[in-house]
This record gives structure tokens, sequence and C-alpha cells, in this order.
């Protein structure tokens, strides 16, 4: 038997099919106000098996407004959740909902959306 193709790397897609809510990438920058609204993807554990990936992805929306914040961070979850095929490889994906956190610069909110992710290969 030979091996099987790799899982998709579920940060690299979502990063591609989230772009248009702003800019996307993996790690917060240290320029992150010129960057407004950005959107911090981050894999985390999962399960899986043969046929199929179920990873946990972490989402934080970052706005100058916490009703910015929430509205992306909305728009992104329906997306998610309602047009699953916007994202590649993704078969279906369940949302934990949407919370404020704290972040260290005052002048930036930010809004946690987490996600289980059914993914093929």
């Amino acid at each position: 038997m030979t091996d099987l193709a790799p899982f998709p790397d579920v940060e690299a897609l979502l990063v591609t099919a989230l772009s248009e809510f702003g800019a996307t990438g993996t790690v917060t920058p240290d320029d992150l106000q010129s960057r407004l609204p950005f959107h911090r993807i981050k894999r985390l554990q999962g399960s899986g098996n043969l046929i199929s990936n179920n990873p946990r992805v972490e989402i934080i929306t970052f706005t100058t407004s916490r009703a910015e914040s929430w509205r992306l961070a909305a728009l992104i979850e329906q997306r998610l959740i309602s047009n699953i095929r916007a994202v590649p490889k993704v078969d279906k994906a369940i949302s934990s909902g949407l919370t404020e956190i704290p972040y260290e610069d005052q002048n930036i909110r930010a809004v946690l959306h987490s996600y289980e992710l059914s993914t093929r290969r």
C-alpha cells in the first residue's frame, strides 16, 4: 500500500478564502494597526481518520472598534457555516461562537471565533 496524500493545510486554505474580509495571516504582524482589519488564523488540535480530518481552527478578527470586529467575525462565521464550498476541501464547519477578547493595544479590538472543520484529502 502506498502512503496517502496529506490532508490540506487548513490555515493556508482559510487565509486565501477569507482574504475578501481584510488582510489575513497566521501570525499577528508587528504593524497590525496599519493592516486593519486583520484576521489571524491558527490551527489547533483535531482528530481524523483515513478519509477525513477534523481540525479545530481559531480566528481572531482585529479592527479599531468592537462593532466592526463583531460584524466581520459574524460575516466570516456565516460564510463558513452556510457557504462552506467557498473553502476548497472543507466539507463542514461548526462554530463555537464569537467572543470579544482583550488586546494589549487599547486602540485595537479583537473578536475570537473558533470552528471545528471537516476536511478531505
